[in-house]
């Protein structure tokens, strides 16, 4: 067996171990700052989803692109939710059944008490909700508000352990020379 192990790490004893230490000493920081340079770049298209979101136009867009980078990097996993576009589209079907009940005045009541800046939309939702319902009977609005599935507006993006990018390629060369190290420290142990 020890003969076995000694013929099959034979041809490591032809690296230098020097070789070795640079490729190490070059590769891991290179790794480190490609993961950082990984997540920095998430984030920016991660603000620009938000930037969009909040302008109404071009989200879709933001979103796969954002999609896209984070499943082809490391290190860029991230959720982020339309919350802008949420409170549009509650709005509207605030104001749709408004229009349908004959409420519109009381509709506009409680968007003008419940909508406070940096409270969330679902929450903004649930108090419009609830002024309604509490100054009106079954009798007066016989529909309540059917308000769109929050979580249609939220997104997890996942990224992979591995990626053939900068960060996952300077990783695996990384990996590489310290398997070859302990391949070479194992033969000479053998030997």
């Amino acid at each position: 067996m020890k003969r076995l192990i000694a013929f099959l790490l034979h041809p490591l004893r032809h690296i230098k171990w020097w070789y070795l230490a640079i490729v190490i000493l070059v590769f891991a920081p290179l790794s480190v700052y490609a993961l950082r340079q990984n997540s920095i770049t998430m984030g920016e298209l991660k603000q620009n989803v938000v930037r969009t979101d909040e302008i109404g136009d071009g989200s879709r867009e933001a979103l796969l692109e954002l999609q896209s980078y984070v499943f082809n990097h490391m290190n860029t996993s991230t959720e982020v939710e339309l919350a802008e576009r949420y409170a549009r589209d509650v709005s509207k079907a605030q104001q749709k059944a408004a229009a349908a009940n004959g409420n519109r005045d009381l509709y506009a009541q409680a968007e003008a008490k419940c909508n406070v800046a940096g409270v969330p939309g679902v929450t903004r939702a649930g108090c419009v909700q609830e002024f309604i319902s509490s100054r009106t009977t079954s009798a007066d609005n016989p529909k309540p508000v059917d308000l769109p599935e929050p979580t249609l507006y939220k997104f997890d993006f996942v990224a992979p352990k591995w990626s053939p990018d900068l960060a996952g390629l300077s990783i695996l060369i990384v990996f590489t020379s310290l398997f070859i190290v302990a391949g070479k420290m194992l033969h000479k142990a053998v030997s």
